[in-house]
C-alpha cells in the first residue's frame, strides 16, 4: 500500500513540474468531488491551472506528502521519523513494518552502487537515458534524492514563468528519471520486499516443519522407552520398600499381621484407579482376618480405614470398621472373663480348631451367632470389592480395546482367582456351625485368606496389572486412570467368570458351588438387563 502511495506521489510532482514548464495551460478545468478520497489533493486538480506560484504551493505540499510517506515506508511507523503525520487519514490509521533491515535485500537497492535500475527490456542499453546522469550511483537513494533535489529547485524559483520552461535541468532530470531508473527502482524495491518476506513465511514453515518432525520423533521415542522406564521405576520403587525391613516395627507387623497380604508401594501397578480399588480390598481383607483371628496385628489398616479420606466415607468401610471392633470387644470380654484353667486347656490345646471350639464354649450362643453374622457381613463386603475390581479391570479392557492376547490372559486368571476365592468363602462359612451348634471360625482361615491374596498381588497384580496399565496409558485419557470407583452394593459378576460357567469347561459343581456362594454368604446379584 506505501510504495503504491510513494509511486503516485512521484507521478504527481513530475506532473506539476510538466505543468509549470508548460505555457499552454489557458484553461482552469473545474474540481470535482469524491467520497472515496483520504486527502484533499486526490480531488484537486488545480495543478492545471496557469497560476505558476499556486502550481508551486501544490508541488510543495506533494514533495512534503512523498518525503513523509517515503519515511514510512523504509522505517515503519513505529520510528521517531515517522511521528509527522501525512494528513491522510488512511495512511495515518495504517501500520507498517520496517522495510529497510541490515543486510536484506531492500537495503542493497536502497544503497549499494548500481549502474542501472531496468523499467522495461531494453532499457539499459539506452546510453544518456537520465538527463545529466553518466555515471553508476549509490541505489535509489541517490535517485531519490536527485529527485527531490530537483522538486526542490522548481519550488524556489523567484519567477516560475520566465525560470521555468521543459529544457531546463530539473525538469529534464525529473521526466527521465520517472521513465527510466526511478521507475524501475521502485519496481526493484518491491520485488526484494517481497522476496523478503516470502523467504521469511518460507524459513518458519521449515521450523514448524522441524518442530513437528521432532515433536513426532520424541514421542515415538517416549513411547518406546515407556515400558522400559516403568519396570525401571518399580524395580527402584520395589528395592527401597525393603529398606523397611529394618525397622522392628514393620518386621512386627509383618510376622503378627498380613505379612504379604498388607498394602505395599511395591503392590502399586501406577493408576490411581485400579491401585485405590486393590488397597480397598486388601484393607477389608485384613477387617476380616483380624475378626477372626483376634491375635493378629491389624492396626496400620484400621488407621488407614478410619483417617484415609479415600475410604472413611464408604459405606463398607463404616460397616467393617464397626462389626471389627464390636467382634473385638467382645472377644476380649470373652478372653477377660475366663478362668485359669481355660486359659492353660486353650494354650495347651492342640491346633486352632481346638482352641476354637473351648472359645466357642464360653460364649453364649447369641453373642456366638452376633459374632458369626458379622464376620460374614465383612466377608460378603470382601467378596463384592474383589469382583467388583476384576469387573472394573475387564470393563477397561473392553472399552479401551486391550489386545486379544493380553485379555485372554488376564480373563483366565480372574476365573481361576475367583474358582479359589469362592471356595475358600464357602469353607469360611462352612465352618461357622457345627452338629453342637453354631461356631467361631477358626484362625486357620485367616491364614489361608492372607496366602491366597498374596498369590494373587504377586503372581497377577505385579505382572499382568502393571501390563495392563501400561496398555492403558496409550489408550484412555487420564481423568478415567485417575477416577476413584465406588463399590456397587449389588454382586457384579466379571464377564471373564461369567463365560467360563457357559462354557463346557465348567463343571455342573461350579456352577452348584456359586450359586451357594451367592445364597449363603447373602449376596444380591446384579443383573446386566
Amino acid at each position: 500500500m506505501t510504495i503504491r502511495y510513494r509511486t503516485a506521489l512521484l507521478g504527481t510532482c513530475t506532473l506539476c513540474a510538466i505543468n509549470l514548464a508548460s505555457i499552454t495551460n489557458t484553461l482552469l478545468p473545474k474540481n470535482f468531488e469524491c467520497t472515496l478520497a483520504t486527502n484533499p489533493m486526490w480531488t484537486d486538480l488545480s495543478i492545471f491551472t496557469d497560476n505558476m506560484t499556486y502550481v508551486q504551493v501544490l508541488l510543495s505540499k506533494a514533495l512534503q506528502f512523498l518525503q513523509q510517506i517515503n519515511v514510512r515506508l523504509l522505517y515503519g511507523t513505529s520510528s521517531g521519523e515517522a511521528k509527522v503525520l501525512t494528513g491522510d487519514s488512511r495512511i495515518d490509521g495504517l501500520t507498517s513494518q520496517r522495510t529497510l533491515k541490515k543486510n536484506s535485500e531492500t537495503e542493497k537497492v536502497q544503497y549499494d552502487e548500481y549502474e542501472c535500475f531496468e523499467a522495461r527490456p531494453g532499457d539499459c542499453d539506452i546510453p544518456h537515458r537520465i538527463y545529466g546522469l553518466t555515471k553508476s550511483y549509490h541505489g535509489f537513494e541517490a535517485l531519490f534524492g536527485m529527485f527531490t533535489q530537483d522538486c526542490s529547485e522548481l519550488i524556489n524559483k523567484d519567477d516560475p514563468i520566465k525560470e521555468i520552461n521543459l529544457t531546463i535541468l530539473p525538469v529534464q532530470q525529473m521526466g527521465s528519471l520517472l521513465i527510466y531508473d526511478l521507475k524501475g527502482g521502485c519496481s526493484s524495491y518491491r520485488v526484494a520486499l517481497l522476496d523478503g518476506q516470502n523467504n521469511l513465511i518460507n524459513q518458519l514453515q521449515t521450523v514448524l516443519i522441524v518442530m513437528f518432525v521432532v515433536a513426532i520423533v520424541s514421542a515415538l521415542i517416549g513411547f518406546g522407552l515407556l515400558i522400559t522406564t516403568r519396570s525401571i521405576l518399580f524395580n527402584v520403587a520395589e528395592c527401597s520398600s525393603k529398606m523397611k525391613e529394618l525397622d522392628p516395627e514393620t518386621d512386627a507387623n509383618e510376622r503378627t499381621g498380613m505379612g504379604p497380604a498388607g498394602w505395599k508401594d511395591s503392590y502399586a501397578c501406577d493408576c490411581i484407579r485400579i491401585d485405590k480399588q486393590h488397597e480397598r480390598v486388601l484393607l477389608y481383607l485384613a477387617a476380616l482376618c483380624g475378626s477372626i483371628d483376634t491375635s493378629m496385628n491389624i492396626n496400620e489398616q484400621i488407621n488407614t480405614m478410619t483417617n484415609s479420606e479415600d475410604f472413611n466415607d464408604l459405606k463398607e468401610t463404616q460397616i467393617a470398621l464397626s462389626n471389627y471392633q464390636s467382634i473385638r470387644s467382645q472377644r476380649s470380654q470373652q478372653m477377660n472373663h475366663m478362668n485359669e484353667e481355660s486359659v492353660i486347656q486353650m494354650n495347651n490345646g492342640e491346633g486352632n480348631q481346638h482352641r476354637n471350639v473351648d472359645a466357642s464354649a464360653l460364649i453364649n450362643k447369641t453373642q456366638l451367632k452376633d459374632i458369626v453374622k458379622k464376620q460374614l457381613e465383612i466377608a460378603n463386603i470382601v467378596i463384592r470389592t474383589t469382583f467388583y475390581a476384576f469387573f472394573d479391570e475387564e470393563h477397561l479392557i473392553h472399552n479401551y480395546k486391550i489386545a486379544h492376547s493380553h485379555k485372554k490372559v488376564h480373563h483366565i486368571q480372574h476365573a481361576a482367582l475367583i474358582r479359589k476365592i469362592q471356595s475358600q468363602m464357602l469353607s469360611l462359612q462352612n465352618s461357622t456351625h457345627t452338629k453342637d451348634g453354631p461356631a467361631l471360625i477358626p484362625s486357620s482361615h485367616a491364614q489361608q485368606l492372607i496366602r491366597l491374596y498374596a498369590s494373587w498381588l504377586m503372581d497377577h497384580v505385579q505382572k499382568n496389572d502393571r501390563e495392563l496399565v501400561t496398555l492403558l496409558v496409550s489408550k484412555a485419557p487420564e481423568s478415567e486412570l485417575e477416577r476413584i470407583v465406588n463399590v456397587p452394593l449389588e454382586l457384579h459378576v466379571p464377564p471373564s467368570y461369567t463365560q467360563f460357567l457357559d462354557s463346557d469347561n465348567a463343571s455342573l459343581q461350579d456352577k452348584t458351588l456359586f450359586n451357594r456362594m451367592i445364597k449363603v454368604m447373602k449376596l444380591k446379584l446384579h443383573s446386566s438387563h
